[in-house]
């Protein structure tokens, strides 16, 4: 539904989480059986009467701050936006990203988790692109908070969102 009636957001290049939050607040959302998540634009076909108020706003999590972004990821996913036109991330299909990315953001993605992944400690993102990429649809990055100077691997602690009610 963002992806199709959010003329701000960008869905289908990259998303711009900010945006795609205040449409919710402003429209709400149609539950996943009226308007199923198809991966690519068409046309609107938002219902009103279906919709229901998710949020009423959001706020930003504290940039480069692993600390504020393990307490909210505690809580619920947190959207984030990470750069992901390396050949890192674009052919991921294991381990854990923990080099060759930067912090240009280009791709809004959501954090779902955290914990050790063979050693290292990792988040657990789920990306938009469908369950062929990745690990069945997630990539698991670097918790290491040095890299990028404090913005994390790919950015990941640049940016990130989650709503408010």
């Amino acid at each position: 539904q963002v992806v199709d009636c959010d003329s701000e957001c960008f869905g289908c290049f990259g998303g711009w989480t900010y945006s795609a939050f205040k449409y919710a607040a402003n429209s709400g959302l149609l539950p996943e059986q009226n308007y199923p998540y198809r991966g690519y634009q068409d046309q609107c076909q938002y219902k009103r009467e279906l919709s229901l108020q998710i949020n009423k706003g959001y706020r930003c999590i504290k940039p480069k701050s692993l600390e504020q972004l393990k307490a909210a990821v505690a809580m619920q996913p947190v959207s984030v936006s990470v750069e992901a036109d390396e050949q890192v991330w674009q052919f991921y299909s294991s381990g854990v990203i923990d080099k060759n990315c930067g912090t240009t953001l280009n791709h809004a993605v959501l954090v779902v988790g955290y914990g050790p992944v063979n050693g290292t400690d990792a988040w657990m993102v789920k990306n938009s692109w469908g369950q062929d990429w990745g690990q069945n649809g997630f990539v698991y990055l670097s918790m290491d908070e040095k890299i990028n100077h404090g913005n994390g691997i790919c950015g990941i602690l640049k940016c990130g969102f989650i709503p408010t009610n």
